[in-house]
C-alpha cells in the first residue's frame, strides 16, 4: 500500500483514502449497539419476584418446608424473610437491590443492576459489543502503523498506541475474561453465585448439554412470571 501526500495522516483519513472506510462504519455501529444495550440493561427487569403480603396465610408459617420435585431431584424452597415467601429454585435475594430475583446470576456494580432470568441476554450483548468495538479499534491502529511504516515519524503515529491501543487493550482484557466466564456458565447451566456452593453440589440436574443450555439462555421464551 503506497502512501502519498502529507505525513500528518490520521488513522481515519488513511483508511478512508485507501477505500477501507468500512472500519469507521463498523466501529460506529458497534458503539451504537453498546450504548443501546447499556441503556436497555439499566431499564430492564432482571426477573423480580415481588414481595408477599401480610395477609398471605403461608406467611404465618415461614419455617414450613416446601420441597418441589424438579428434573428428578428435590429442591428445598427456603423462606425469604425480606420478601415474605418461599423462594423458588435458583432464586436469590440481592442485598444491594433488596429484591428476590428469579435465576439470579450476579449484581453488576458497573451498571448498578442485577442480572437474572429476564435480562441476561442484554448483559451478554453488553459484554460482546465493546469487545468487538475495541478489537476493531486495535485492528485499525495496527493497519495505520503498518501502512505508515515508510513515512516519517509523526505525532499521529506516536499517539496511535499510547493513547488508543494501550487503553483499548487494557479494557479489552477484562471484558473478554468476563465474556468467557459467562459463556462457560451459560454452556454448563450454572450461575455465578452458585460457584460458592449455595445451590449445586456435584451434579447439576438443570444441565441439558451445552447446545441446549445456550439455546435456553439466549433463545427460549421467558414465559409468564
Amino acid at each position: 500500500m503506497t502512501i502519498r501526500g502529507n505525513s500528518q495522516v490520521t488513522a481515519d483519513r488513511l483508511l478512508t483514502l485507501n477505500g477501507e472506510w468500512g472500519f469507521t462504519m463498523v466501529t460506529g455501529c458497534l458503539f451504537l449497539v453498546t450504548f443501546c444495550s447499556l441503556v436497555s440493561l439499566n431499564f430492564s427487569d432482571p426477573g423480580i419476584l415481588y414481595q408477599g403480603k401480610a395477609s398471605d396465610p403461608w406467611e404465618k408459617l415461614p419455617e414450613a418446608a416446601y420441597v418441589p420435585w424438579i428434573y428428578q431431584r428435590a429442591f428445598q424452597m427456603p423462606w425469604c424473610p425480606h420478601c415474605s415467601f418461599h423462594c423458588p429454585p435458583r432464586t436469590f435475594h440481592c442485598g444491594c437491590c433488596n429484591i428476590c430475583e428469579e435465576e439470579f446470576d450476579h449484581h453488576c456494580r458497573w451498571v448498578n443492576k442485577c442480572e437474572g432470568r429476564s435480562n441476561i441476554q442484554l448483559f451478554l450483548l453488553l459484554l460482546m459489543s465493546p469487545c468487538l468495538y475495541l478489537g476493531a479499534l486495535l485492528v485499525m491502529c495496527t493497519i495505520f502503523l503498518v501502512s505508515t511504516s515508510e513515512m516519517p515519524f509523526s505525532l499521529d503515529k506516536a499517539m496511535a498506541y499510547p493513547y488508543m491501543a494501550v487503553p483499548a487493550t487494557g479494557a479489552l482484557l477484562p471484558l473478554t475474561l468476563g465474556l468467557l466466564i459467562q459463556a462457560v456458565a451459560m454452556s454448563t447451566a450454572t450461575r455465578s453465585y452458585e460457584g460458592q456452593g449455595q445451590f449445586l453440589q456435584r451434579d447439576n440436574p438443570l444441565d441439558q448439554g451445552s447446545a441446549r443450555n445456550c439455546y435456553i439462555t439466549l433463545c427460549a421464551p421467558l414465559g409468564p412470571k
